[in-house]
């Protein structure tokens, strides 16, 4: 098709920035597809008019470049008196129910307002960002979110294939090798004090180390600082950073620690207890080593009152 017959064309782009998202990679599975719907919106009312639906097959990652073809004349008339908005879905499964991971655009872009000062014509390159859907229990989601599932969650009780299904599916991460024993899961989750069970405990270690920022020799800060990025003031740089993490995470090692008093350090625990003493009867505590980064050594902390914050240090 000749240059003319270009209808729209622009780029996907995942923003993985926005702290109320799942930022993790997305790794298209073999039935993704994009859905970029263009409708037509007059007045003030909130009506929208579908103008048209485009599903693209096989999208392996971001970002991601279209192309949609048609007659600007027949779907999108300058002469009409309201304005033209464009959105996207990135569903990593069959169908167009939503689930947690898949990415949508927040907000729909306009493609052209004739209500603007100077009326502008319409765009024929565009970038749309999208974001990644969360749980809606997350402790940190925010805005658009789900509890839907593409596999079945267990939530009545914690079961090895429901850890498999967060650290696998849901954080992409199906080479960490992780260490977490259920018998020692259900004894910490009936402490008096604990009011985070461990599936959330486990959302936020992940979350907290994709995404913290604690100068106190995090993951991030150390990948930040050996390649000279500045993730919180380029968003190029912390794209970057995830990624490189996500690479670091994937031939890691992570351990939940059991519910032992190990503020005598001259014993042999077979682990290593956290740096700073934190106690396992106050927090969730989680070991992590990745070696392809360095040789520190990493601890996760989520405290069992459900108020305090969550962080991540490491200790070389």
């Amino acid at each position: 098709m000749n240059k003319q017959d270009v209808l729209i064309e622009g780029k996907i782009i995942h923003n993985r920035t926005n702290e109320y998202s799942l930022n993790t990679e997305f790794v298209g599975r073999p039935d993704a597809h994009l859905i970029i719907t263009i409708v037509y919106s007059e007045g003030m009312d909130g009506q929208t008019e579908l103008v048209l639906e485009k599903d693209f097959e096989s999208i392996a990652k971001l970002p991601f470049e279209f192309k949609i073809y048609g007659n600007k004349n027949e779907f999108m008339p300058e002469s009409r008196n309201g304005k033209y908005l464009i959105s996207a879905q990135l569903l990593n499964g069959s169908g167009k129910e939503t689930y947690v991971g898949d990415l949508v655009s927040e907000y729909s872009y306009e493609i052209f307002n004739p209500f603007e000062t100077e009326p502008q014509k319409l765009s024929e390159y565009i970038e749309i960002e999208v974001f990644g859907l969360e749980d809606c229990n997350d402790p940190n989601s925010g805005g658009y979110c789900t509890s839907n599932y593409r596999k079945k969650k267990k939530r009545a009780s914690i079961n090895q294939e429901s850890i498999d299904l967060i650290i696998q599916d849901e954080f992409n991460l199906p080479t960490l090798n992780y260490k977490i024993d259920l018998e020692e899961v259900k004894k910490q989750e009936t402490l008096p004090n604990n009011k985070i069970m461990f599936v959330k405990a486990l959302h936020t270690a992940l979350k907290t180390v994709l995404t913290s920022n604690s100068n106190r020799e995090s993951p991030r800060i150390i990948i930040s600082e050996g390649m000279g990025l500045r993730p919180k003031e380029n968003v190029e740089d912390e794209t970057k950073v995830v990624k490189q993490l996500h690479e670091f995470l994937l031939s890691g090692k992570l351990i939940l620690l059991p519910l032992v008093d190990w503020e005598n350090r001259d014993q042999d625990f077979g682990f290593f207890p956290p740096e700073e003493g934190e106690s396992a009867q106050e927090n969730w505590v989680f070991y992590l080593s990745l070696p392809t980064l360095s040789d520190h050594l990493f601890w996760i902390i989520v405290p069992r009152d459900g108020q305090s914050e969550a962080y991540v240090y490491g200790f070389n």
